[in-house]
């Protein structure tokens, strides 16, 4: 034994190379502590609890912010539905921040970076889709609109325009993206899928590749009534997996080698990087001239991507003058904060159930600032430690990964199925908290000794790991909302949070941010029962008391409500539930907290709680109310039950009601996607699960029409926000606008010299 490790410690040296690149950074010694204002590269001093960062907004308490939820390919289109309001409606340039987790980030990543190429390719503005809306647009089957310009270039012939709604439902639609015109073409003209769906492809796109570990397009529906066309899916579904777990196998050598027998933080898991550029692809995609499609996840072109595009780029859309941003993308962008959980880079050690505490495990990347409060807040670029902006997006969505706690196994069994099949999302980064020498005498350690090296529950450690943000219990991304003492917080919550077995909603994400309050002395008081429609049941729904404890899990899950039942998707009556957060006494005004739970350090404690209103959207509808709307579109044909008369059908003379512009009113996609569901569970067995898809399956496996159905729901809901409190509405129409950003542009002016790029690789992708 001595004898191989003595060998192995006299190969090491001329590994160091490989591994400190498997942990990129620009770090050579720990970071110091900020001493001025405007020093870079450095942590920064919370003592005083306030949150030192370039704001959109310079008031001392940010008026309003949007957090979108983590859950995958279920929580993206919810979120894009939210977002699309955001901007139809010019909200979005009067938000001073907007966060996002995991499948929230998708979203976020796609409205970020269209943002970012209109104002640096000068995308020339056109009043029918003025600024982002350009990238928002669908193509349905609006008949009331449809000599209404934009509206008139989404359609093809009358004579055979109910035959698509999309850009996903044309005849190759999905790969004959053309380049983006600069003027609008003839309508009738036939040369590229842009003369008849225009600027609504961004969003044809999107839907077209929803299953982000696939390399083709995704499938039309949920279900399929066709048994060869279900067989046919089902097969191919099948090949995706097989070649998936080919390659962990191949691979898991080299991770045992590299990972677990050493510590070397290698990315050598390929699904790794098949999720990433999935991501990218399905997000990201923006067509360009010399591009052949359809476009390959795993081209030069989002390798580069991954490499390249830093927070420093994106910065344009903050620092541009006002003429030029308000005419490429209609104002000033919120600030972005994505969330993930960061622990030590040992996670394979770190075998305890016990919940992440909000306090100082969710780790913050933002333009300007980056870090956690077990590690501290680092002021400066994420690229300082290696994070590009995908990367970043890769970090706060990682679920499949050695860090996760929030299954019915125990963590060791977990650990041991993902190394052994070399299944690691995660992303590690340097300690900025420790020297590049330490990291590099880290590297000489064989197994079990680099354990003896990196402290698994402390600060201390070589790197840090970061994995999905909804780890660490807020899968809403409202502590750093929060913690900046927002006024006004709008939730888009598309999470999967509900328990079949049950029968229940757990809200559990929901628990966790109010016992981040709780023990700072607060806790959220929500409008009634959200079962209940308004002026029924109690006026308040106290969530403290709602709230318990889960001794499997170890976190805070929803009990039945009193007396009425569970909370479930399809009995959910707020479009809109409001939450304020008002002062609490732990064991006087509501339960204890845990045993042996100490308050937060004070040093971690977000300012100005007390006073925050939290809007929160959630996936979920009330069954029965939908169902007279559904009712009304899809009437019954008398002599064949299983055959409904669709409206503008020769049988049903009226016509599809379309997204209409009333907050309240219903889109096509979204009634026909309730009717199939009502028809595959009343005629074809199967179960009855929207809006409450599971993140797993709407990941692998998502379908055109769910995409749709999710994104119009949050569109439709989000619209109810006018009506949720005079002050919210007060802001939406007429709050101050953001404005540009002197601080960041001389923050980032300052950084970008400091380290270069590979001028090879990433040409094209500086600003």
């Amino acid at each position: 034994m001595k004898k191989a490790i003595v060998g192995l410690l006299a190969c090491c040296p001329f590994l160091f190379g490989c591994v400190v690149g498997g942990v990129p950074s620009h770090i050579s010694d720990a970071l110091p502590a900020c001493q001025t204002p405007d020093q870079l590269d450095c942590i920064l001093n919370t003592n005083s609890g306030k949150v030192k960062e370039a704001k959109p907004i310079e008031t001392p308490l940010p008026p309003l912010g949007l957090a979108l939820s983590g859950g995958g390919s279920k929580a993206a289109p919810f979120a894009m539905g939210v977002v699309k309001r955001f901007v139809d409606e010019g909200w979005l340039y009067r938000t001073s921040y907007l966060s996002s987790v995991s499948g929230g980030s998708y979203t976020a990543f796609y409205l970020y970076y269209k943002a970012y190429r209109a104002v640096r390719d000068d995308v020339p503005s056109n009043r029918a889709y003025p600024g982002l809306s350009r990238y928002f647009m669908d193509t349905r089957n609006l008949d009331s609109m449809k000599h209404v310009p934009p509206y008139v270039w989404l359609y093809s012939p009358d004579e055979v325009h109910h035959q698509w709604d999309s850009l996903a439902e044309l005849e190759h639609g999905c790969t004959s993206l053309g380049p983006v015109p600069v003027n609008v073409p003839d309508p009738t003209a036939p040369h590229s899928v842009w003369s008849k769906v225009q600027q609504a492809a961004y969003q044809g796109w999107v839907e077209c590749y929803q299953d982000l570990l696939r390399a083709d397009r995704s499938q039309m529906s949920k279900y399929k009534d066709d048994v060869v066309a279900r067989t046919q899916y089902a097969n191919e579904l099948g090949a995706t997996f097989t070649m998936l777990f080919a390659e962990s196998l191949v691979t898991a050598p080299v991770n045992w080698m590299t990972n677990v027998l050493f510590d070397w933080k290698w990315r050598v898991s390929p699904t790794q990087y098949d999720y990433l550029y999935g991501i990218l692809r399905t997000y990201g995609y923006m067509p360009r001239e010399e591009d052949v499609l359809p476009v390959s996840p795993h081209g030069e072109y989002f390798r580069a991507m991954a490499k390249c595009l830093d927070f420093s780029d994106l910065s344009i859309i903050y620092t541009r003058d006002p003429a030029t941003t308000r005419e490429r993308i209609g104002g000033y962008m919120p600030k972005w904060i994505m969330q993930a959980t960061g622990n030590s880079g040992n996670v394979g050690l770190d075998l305890s159930p016990k919940h992440y505490d909000l306090g100082t495990d969710v780790f913050e990347i933002s333009f300007d600032v980056f870090g956690s409060g077990r590690y501290g807040y680092v002021q400066g670029s994420p690229w300082l430690v290696g994070l590009s902006v995908p990367m970043a997006v890769l970090s706060s969505a990682a679920f499949a990964d050695t860090a996760q706690r929030s299954v019915h196994v125990p963590r060791g069994a977990v650990n041991f199925l993902l190394q052994t099949i070399n299944l690691r999302w995660g992303f590690d980064i340097a300690n900025y908290n420790e020297s590049d020498s330490k990291r590099q005498l880290h590297s000489l350690l064989i197994w079990p000794f680099y354990y003896l090296d990196s402290p698994v529950t402390t600060q201390k450690g070589p790197t840090i790991h970061l994995s999905d943000g909804g780890q660490t219990g807020d899968n809403l991304g409202l502590t750093s909302l929060m913690r900046r003492g927002v006024r006004h917080i709008v939730a888009a919550a598309g999470e999967q949070d509900y328990d079949s077995s049950r029968n229940a909603m757990m809200l559990g994400s929901l628990c966790s941010a109010n016992y981040y309050l709780n023990v700072r002395g607060y806790t959220m008081d929500f409008d009634g029962d959200p079962t209940l429609s308004m002026g029924t049941g109690p006026e308040k729904y106290h969530l403290a008391d709602k709230c318990t404890w889960d001794d499997d899990r170890q976190i805070y899950v929803h009990p039945s409500t009193d007396g009425t039942g569970n909370i479930t998707p399809f009995n959910w009556k707020r479009r809109v539930w409001v939450g304020h957060v008002v002062p609490y006494t732990p064991g006087v005004t509501g339960p204890k907290l845990l045993p042996n739970e100490e308050p937060t350090a004070a040093e971690f404690t977000p300012q100005h709680l007390e006073g925050i209103t939290i809007y929160y959207i959630n996936s979920a509808m009330d069954r029965d109310a939908w169902m007279p709307i559904v009712r009304e579109w899809y009437p019954r044909d008398a002599s064949d039950p299983q055959r409904f008369l669709v409206r503008g059908s020769e049988d049903s003379p009226a016509f599809c009601k379309g997204m209409a512009p009333e907050p309240g009113d219903y889109s096509c996609p979204l009634i026909e996607y309730f009717q199939d569901t009502d028809s595959a569970v009343r005629f074809h067995g199967q179960k009855w699960v929207f809006p409450q898809t599971s993140t797993a399956f709407t990941t692998y496996s998502n379908s055109i029409n769910l995409f749709r159905a999710y994104r119009d729901l949050g569109w439709l809901y989000a619209g109810d926000l006018l009506n949720a409190s005079p002050e919210l509405r007060e802001i939406l129409l007429h709050g101050q606008e953001n404005q540009p950003s002197e601080a960041l542009k001389t923050l980032y002016d300052e950084q970008k010299p400091r380290y270069p790029k590979d001028e090879q690789v990433c040409r094209g992708w500086s600003s």
